[in-house]
């Protein structure tokens, strides 16, 4: 076992809780934020006085529930597990609240309510406040209720954050040390794979999954990575290479490594077939058990991995689906008159970029959606400009209604501007800030930006739709 559980237990025992240790399952060794190197910086969420100001939350708890100043070794057997991340906020809480020398005290519901407030909100009961909470009981809710309300707080949650310590969630009717190793695990992707703490809502959905056996630890760690979030990031090939490196296998890559992973993907490896691999590994297995979640199955399929513009490393990124609406009121008009249209007509644009290898095309269906709303809407217009006569001189001509001499205006103009779809395949590379496109046998440069990617529209062999000038691809 490891030994930060075998520490915990120690501190679990000691403190003579009424509650079995169960599945209880520590953090395994965690990589140091000093060792991180300058690829990925996994945020250090503690405080500078950390360790004092978890002493001071675990002693608050003593004085409050216990009525008492904490002993040498009580006191770290329960600051070991919350600095080393082996304890949520919420199970050390439950510790004291459902130890023998808090239950001994034998309150009554209002006495317990108060201890509640004075424990987790800092403060004694508002009249108001005391009223609701001993209607609740009234009404049926059980102590277990009580303390759930409690510790699930605003105020309970920031002091928590002010130790640098996980919260955590509390879910009556399930081991309190189940629920905080899943919170750990939950919360640890969040800091390796998000780089930033886990909000209260993200919290809970993952946890109640893994919980309920819904989710898997892999299928956790999928939905992380391949998240609008992370994907949005922009990671270049070597930094996703180190992050699922820290994430799944606990550890710094050595430089050859990256580059190993890297090479692959830069010559067509696809991400989600490395994820797999990661995620598959002996080292993730073991992690996984170590918080007592199943890893579950690692053969994942269908993410789009996506995302333009510089990575925090300075290199250049771009990969995904890209989606540009480009004006094609000019074009329309070209081909009918001058028929100062209403409105502007756009043609939605597809851009493909992943493994090296580029794909853009226009669905037809799109396509004709856009060029049927277009040509109703100016119906009136074409009519005049294209006879000399209005929507209802033509009606009367022709023996039919004004609507059905629209509908058959727009057929007309669905026809001519008929298309089989347009698309176009190729290879590119990035280089320079660009992705440089080899496409219908001619070469494309297009600007990576902040998630978009920007080509002239006479570079990629769709002029006949794209016209000429900047067509702008947006990340979608």
């Amino acid at each position: 076992m490891n030994k930060g559980i075998i520490r915990f237990a120690a501190s679990v025992l000691s403190a003579g809780m009424l509650l079995s240790m169960g599945t209880l399952m520590a953090t395994p060794e965690k990589v140091n934020a000093a060792e991180l190197g300058d690829k990925v910086d996994l945020i250090d969420l503690a405080p500078e006085n950390g360790e004092e100001a978890i002493k001071e939350f675990v002693s608050r708890l003593y004085r409050i529930c216990l009525d008492r100043e904490p002993d040498a070794a009580g006191l770290k057997s329960w600051v070991d597990p919350l600095k080393n991340n082996e304890a949520t906020g919420i199970c050390v809480a439950f510790g004291f609240i459902y130890s023998n020398e808090f239950q001994s005290k034998n309150l009554s519901n209002e006495q317990y309510i108060t201890y509640m407030y004075n424990a987790f909100l800092g403060r004694t009961p508002d009249a108001q406040g005391l009223n609701d909470w001993l209607d609740a009981m009234k009404k049926g809710a059980t102590r277990e209720d009580i303390f759930k309300g409690f510790a699930e707080s605003p105020e309970f949650s920031n002091a928590c954050a002010a130790c640098g310590i996980v919260r955590g969630d509390y879910y009556v009717g399930v081991n309190v040390q189940t629920t905080s190793s899943v919170n750990l695990f939950v919360d640890r992707l969040y800091k390796y794979v998000l780089n930033r703490t886990c909000d209260p809502a993200g919290m809970t959905a993952w946890s109640q999954a893994l919980i309920s056996h819904a989710g898997s630890g892999a299928q956790v760690a999928y939905g992380m990575v391949f998240s609008p979030e992370f994907m949005n990031r922009s990671l270049c090939n070597d930094c996703y290479v180190d992050i699922l490196y820290k994430s799944f296998l606990n550890r710094n890559a050595a430089p050859s490594e990256i580059k190993a992973w890297a090479d692959a993907l830069d010559q067509g490896a696809n991400r989600e077939t490395v994820f797999n691999g990661f995620v598959g590994s002996d080292e993730f297995t073991g992690i996984c058990a170590n918080y007592g979640i199943d890893r579950g199955a690692s053969n994942f399929t269908g993410a789009t991995t996506a995302g333009a513009g510089t990575c925090k490393c300075g290199k250049v990124y771009a990969q995904g689906t890209f989606i540009a609406q480009v004006d094609y009121t000019e074009a329309f008009i070209k081909k009918f008159g001058d028929i100062k249209p209403v409105g502007t007509l756009y043609i939605e644009v597809t851009l493909v970029l992943v493994d090296g290898k580029i794909t853009m095309f226009i669905d037809t269906n799109k396509y004709e959606e856009s060029i049927v709303k277009f040509a109703t809407d100016n119906a009136d217009r074409l009519i005049q400009f294209k006879t000399g006569k209005t929507t209802a001189e033509v009606a009367k001509s022709l023996g039919v209604s004004e609507d059905e001499t629209r509908n058959l205006f727009v057929a007309l103009v669905r026809e001519k501007l008929k298309t089989t779809g347009a698309k176009v395949e190729g290879t590119y590379t990035i280089s320079g800030g660009n992705v440089v496109a080899s496409v219908a046998g001619k070469s494309a440069k297009g600007a990576i930006g902040n998630n978009t990617v920007t080509f002239d529209g006479s570079q990629l062999g769709l002029n006949e739709y794209l016209l000429e000038g900047e067509v702008v691809f947006k990340h979608v």
